[in-house]
């Protein structure tokens, strides 16, 4: 929702427990335009019936799309020094 506006699933095709069910989703259309093929990627990876086939915890942290939003590390400001800053 928060990627392209809407629900992966709209019940349209299907009835929506099926597409839930199934996984029958699509990232196509004008909604998805702007949205990365990374962040599709993700998506798809987390939206897998077979659990063992979804992403884990560990490689959605390691997917690109989530590596390239990560704030800088702590050679660089972090959250930390600033909250620090602020308290003094």
């Amino acid at each position: 929702v928060m990627l392209s506006g809407k629900y992966p699933f709209d019940g349209k095709k299907l009835p929506m427990e099926e597409q839930i069910r199934t996984a029958a989703f699509t990232t196509a259309g004008p909604r998805w335009k702007s949205v990365s093929e990374e962040a599709k990627e993700l998506i798809a990876g987390l939206l897998q019936v077979e659990p063992s086939k979804r992403y884990t915890l560990r490689e959605c942290l390691d997917h690109k799309w989530v590596q390239d939003g990560l704030m800088p590390d702590s050679e660089d400001e972090s959250l930390d020094d600033e909250e620090g800053e602020e308290e003094e």
